[in-house]
């Protein structure tokens, strides 16, 4: 099985943000968590709740500057259904990506 196909099957939602912060790829956990609400090329701001927005706007840029937080980060989404979740996200660098 293949990295992707892994990702693509795990019990653990994923998902991988291009260089500008848009939600490039989502795993089928993932979708489901969501309610198949989320899509990709949508901004992942846009659904931080806005009272951490600018908070996470500096985590991420910190991230895609290679500065990538320890341990778990805990965020709250407000979906496009008004459904709010918190979720632990984890960073990492994808190496070799196409976006």
């Amino acid at each position: 099985m293949s990295l992707t196909d892994f990702i693509g099957q795990s019990p653990i939602a994923i998902i991988r943000l291009n260089a500008d912060g848009y939600i490039a790829e989502l795993n089928h956990s993932f979708d489901h968590l969501t309610h198949k609400t989320i899509h990709p090329n949508q901004l992942f701001l846009t659904l931080v709740a806005a009272a951490r927005r600018e908070e996470i706007r500096a985590m991420l840029e910190k991230a895609f500057a290679g500065q990538l937080p320890e341990g778990a980060q805990t965020i709250e989404l407000t979906l496009p259904n008004n459904t709010e979740i918190i979720v632990s996200v984890f960073f990492s660098q994808a190496v070799n990506a196409e976006t």
